[in-house]
């Protein structure tokens, strides 16, 4: 969706324990951050792991998608990344 909305500038990230998997804390950098904290924290108030979170439902294409991708990028299952940038010399 922020694709589409033009608006790609930000990203999610979960922090999780590795042996478990519990969601540790999450940040959240964008246009849209105060839109999409809401998830996050009841993925921290439920002890959710990030297993869960990957694992969620989320509507498509929402911004809240993000938060389902982060987890998905932690378990090294994402599909939907965006190119990687070319490092500035």
């Amino acid at each position: 969706r922020a694709v589409m909305m033009g608006e790609t500038t930000g990203w999610v990230k979960t922090i999780h324990e590795t042996t478990y998997g519990e969601l540790l804390g999450v940040v959240i950098v964008g246009p849209h951050a105060t839109d999409l904290i809401e998830a996050a924290v009841v993925g921290l108030d439920a002890e959710a792991t990030v297993e869960t979170i990957a694992d969620g439902m989320a509507p498509h294409p929402t911004l809240s998608e993000a938060f389902k991708e982060a987890g998905l990028v932690a378990l090294e299952r994402a599909i939907h990344l965006p190119p990687r940038r070319k490092a500035a010399v």
